[in-house]
């Protein structure tokens, strides 16, 4: 896959949720404050790669493509889950109660993969973490 036709799958995917065109990530080129796509040839290793002011903090690489897109959703679902909570958020509610549902409904509706993945991370992370409210 290509630079071209992964920005164009992802967008394509992105649509169904409405994603902000601020929320995807750089495709072909790096970013050096936000979230940026990479492929390497001949074989292709999708790297993401998120940067802050320069410096790199989080990068992952995948050997296919639907790999990495879950991991583009999932940062942008939670990107725009925190949107939702600002206009929605129930006081003394643990705020990842509202996010986490949300971020499960967007990623349901790009792919029920994605979402049955990312549900299986937020069990962990309250199996060690519970909910507080």
């Amino acid at each position: 896959m290509t630079h071209e036709q992964f920005e164009a799958k992802m967008r394509e995917m992105g649509a169904l949720i409405s994603v902000p065109d601020k929320y995807y990530p750089w495709v072909g080129r790096r970013n050096y404050d936000g979230a940026s796509v990479e492929i390497d040839k001949p074989v292709p290793i999708y790297r993401w790669v998120c940067m802050e002011r320069g410096y790199e903090f989080e990068s992952k690489l995948f050997l296919n493509a639907q790999d990495c897109l879950f991991c583009v959703f999932k940062r942008i679902a939670g990107m725009m889950s925190f949107d939702y909570l600002v206009r929605n958020g129930i006081p003394n509610q643990d705020t990842r109660r509202l996010t986490f549902e949300h971020e499960l409904g967007l990623l349901g509706k790009i792919d029920e993969d994605f979402r049955k993945k990312h549900e299986t991370e937020i069990k962990e992370i309250l199996a060690i973490a519970p909910y507080r409210d």
